[in-house]
């Protein structure tokens, strides 16, 4: 798939608004504790819950390249380029910062945002693989509420945050997520023709 075919398939204006929701934000919170840095997470991933639609699916369906291959290249792109957005947000707000603050490592920041954006592509890639689906942001914004009801419940927030100390459950979540990018990635006559297979077998 060359890159101006992946351009096109980019959502360009959503991840644009996405990095500037999460600008606002940090100017305004300066991500001094957890929960405002996961908000940022969570508004500078929401672009990729849009990253597999496909209005041309009825056609692009039919090509040989697997399911799988014609996936990579559309998620990869935005994850990059809001990944980049959102480790430069970061940095200059740090920088800037002049108050007390309550520290995170930063592998811990980015197995935060990697969970958080894996989380949207899961929602994604399953909206994608239902037939007729229309090219909507509804379920990218569920997935943020949950996130954000997650950091605001006392309860869940003290099984979640801090990250560096509660790293268990983030690791579950992303590995979680990205099994069900791979699962929903797949092609649906490979899943039939195996189904078939294992039937045979009995």
């Amino acid at each position: 798939m060359l890159w101006r075919d992946v351009s096109r398939l980019v959502p360009w204006t959503l991840a644009a608004t996405s990095l500037a929701l999460g600008i606002a934000w940090a100017a305004r919170s300066h991500l001094d504790v957890a929960t405002e840095r996961s908000l940022l997470a969570v508004l500078s991933t929401l672009a990729l819950s849009a990253v597999f639609d496909d209005d041309a699916r009825t056609l692009t369906g039919a090509v040989p390249t697997p399911l799988w291959a014609r996936r990579m290249p559309a998620a990869a792109v935005p994850v990059v380029v809001l990944w980049i957005g959102w480790v430069a947000i970061t940095v200059v707000v740090v920088a800037l910062r002049t108050g007390p603050v309550e520290s995170a490592p930063s592998w811990a920041l980015g197995l935060e945002w990697s969970t958080v954006a894996a989380s949207q592509l899961a929602v994604a890639s399953v909206v994608a693989r239902r037939p007729g689906a229309s090219s909507s942001i509804a379920p990218g914004l569920l997935v943020a509420t949950v996130w954000l009801a997650a950091a605001g419940a006392p309860m869940l927030h003290r099984h979640l945050q801090p990250v560096h100390a509660h790293p268990n459950p983030w690791w579950a979540l992303l590995i979680v997520s990205l099994l069900v990018v791979c699962g929903a990635s797949s092609d649906p006559a490979t899943g039939r023709l195996r189904r078939t297979w294992a039937n045979r077998r009995r």
